[in-house]
């Protein structure tokens, strides 16, 4: 589904992936650094063009692009398999530095709580990939103790329910403040 406006930070914003981002997309996805806990995708533009045209007719799947305030891509991001009032986060990928994936995710979920009304947002974790799980419990997530097989994954599963997520916001937002003072006393 495409998302006609963007959702803007300090740092970053989050625009609707477009076929003109296909290639960065698969390098993105590509890169052996990144793509560890991800499924394997094919060096093929043209199946990551079909894979974004059909994306785009899904009611329920935002897929947004990370950008710089200046433009530069990122990374990608996504809120999808919303049912119910519960949406899953994931597809995410980045090249930020830490402030920018941090205002990233807060991004996507500003605009699942309060722009689409979201009553929970989940996402489900390859549980070997301790970084991220680790991010999600920095970030305010509750991880919990439950897993599924997914492809040729076992994943964890994180929420975030709307209830607690004014407190959440505060908090990351306070990160975002911290480092925006910091660079602004740098460019002066």
């Amino acid at each position: 589904m495409i998302y006609n406006d963007k959702v803007e930070g300090k740092f970053v914003n989050l625009r609707s992936v477009l076929e003109s981002d296909t290639e960065f997309i698969l390098k993105l996805r590509l890169d052996d650094t990144l793509n560890k806990y991800l499924n394997k995708v094919e060096n093929d533009i043209e199946k990551q063009k079909s894979w974004i045209k059909e994306q785009q007719k899904r009611e329920n799947d935002f897929y947004f692009m990370i950008e710089r305030k200046c433009g530069t891509p990122i990374g990608t991001i996504s809120l999808y398999n919303i049912i119910k009032g519960e949406g899953e986060f994931g597809r995410w990928v980045s090249i930020g530095s830490p402030v920018e994936n941090v205002e990233s995710v807060l991004l996507l979920h500003d605009f699942g709580f309060y722009k689409i009304n979201l009553e929970l947002i989940y996402s489900e974790t390859v549980r070997e990939n301790i970084k991220v799980l680790n991010f999600h419990k920095r970030f305010g997530a509750e991880v919990l103790n439950e897993f599924r097989e997914y492809n040729t994954f076992i994943v964890q599963r994180a929420i975030i329910k709307k209830e607690n997520y004014e407190i959440i916001r505060k908090n990351n937002l306070k990160i975002i403040d911290y480092y925006s003072n910091k660079l602004n006393i740098y460019n002066n």
